[in-house]
């Protein structure tokens, strides 16, 4: 009992010798105001902000927004995309550090590189990198980090007003892009970057890439031209009528080239083990009732109506399949969009 009064006694006397301690050295060596100690001591207009600090409105700011990056094969590399939002609609970035990470399956970094770009106050935009110079078997994801904005107010960093036209998407060797950019506002520009942004039918964002133009004088238009990869396609829409290949019913006997399509389609299955003749013999019935007994139809050994509107069926779902899969890494012209940032 004695032994826990003398323990109490003693933390006691530890704690209020540290406070004595600690408001001795506080009168002796008082902190001196700052912009981080959470107190409004040096006429700031809020804590830690206006006044001598950095301004409350700024402090207030809401980060840039990394919607999403979209990573494509670029050739022998990548190229990668970033949507980006600032949804401060009174201020801009006039600067702004990032960093770009690309990653395999694991989540791992490959690569990554360091950068500095802007964006304009409540603006959606893209950064692009239509070429990165790494093994593209590797890299799944990317990931971009963005940090140190200059804030500036809208008053004085007023997105200029650069509009685009004529805008083509087709393809000649390799998929290109072309337009006019129109410098609608007062100023002259040394320079111009034009990005562009292409798509499936379906809307969904394929590759992106630029090119730069030089001079973008006041009431001025430029052409510009931005190369893809030769690798994306136009996409077109195509339809393939089977019953062309196949316009009556075939038995012993026939010939012609509807045999040899069908004889196709048969070595095609592994249904017959010989290249096509045009004449339908004894072992082309035989392959065909092996073909029927597959499709689940009744094995006559000819090809009559019932075997030739399944087989055209059957075509006709794989090559709409295949389509499908196509449709989606070709590229839609009207969907193509391109903006245009100016360096002063």
């Amino acid at each position: 009992m004695r032994l826990a009064k003398q323990l109490l006694y003693g933390i006691g006397f530890l704690i209020f010798f540290s406070a004595f301690v600690w408001i001795l050295i506080s009168l002796l060596f008082p902190s001196q105001p700052s912009c981080f100690d959470g107190k409004r001591n040096q006429g700031e207009e809020g804590i830690d902000c206006g006044g001598p600090c950095l301004s409350c409105e700024i402090k207030s700011l809401k980060n840039i927004e990394v919607k999403f990056t979209k990573v494509f094969r670029a050739g022998n590399g990548v190229g990668v995309v970033a949507e980006i939002y600032n949804p401060n609609p009174g201020w801009g970035a006039k600067q702004f550090d990032y960093l770009l990470t690309l990653k395999n399956s694991l989540g791992v970094p490959v690569k990554s590189f360091e950068g500095k770009s802007f964006i304009y106050a409540g603006d959606l935009k893209y950064l692009v990198k239509p070429f990165i110079e790494v093994n593209p078997e590797e890299v799944i994801s990317a990931e971009l980090e963005i940090k140190n904005p200059f804030w500036v107010s809208l008053e004085q960093f007023e997105k200029p007003e650069i509009q685009v036209s004529e805008v083509k998407t087709f393809k000649e060797n390799f998929l290109y892009v072309t337009g006019k950019a129109n410098n609608k506002s007062h100023y002259d520009f040394r320079s111009a970057n034009v990005y562009a942004l292409i798509f499936n039918k379906e809307g969904e964002l394929l590759a992106g890439s630029l090119t730069v133009i030089d001079q973008l004088p006041k009431f001025e238009s430029r052409e510009f031209s931005i190369p893809f990869s030769k690798d994306w396609e136009i996409y077109q829409l195509t339809t393939l009528d089977f019953s062309s290949f196949f316009p009556r019913s075939l038995k012993i006997g026939d010939s012609g080239e509807d045999v040899s399509f069908l004889q196709s389609l048969l070595l095609e299955t592994k249904a017959i083990d010989r290249q096509p003749t045009g004449y339908f013999d004894s072992l082309t019935s035989q392959a065909l009732m092996t073909l029927q007994n597959n499709l689940g139809i009744p094995a006559s050994g000819e090809f009559d109506d019932l075997t030739r509107q399944t087989v055209i069926n059957l075509l006709s779902g794989q090559i709409k399949k295949i389509s499908q899969a196509r449709e989606k890494l070709q590229v839609d012209p009207a969907k193509t969009r391109v903006f245009v940032e100016v360096n002063y």
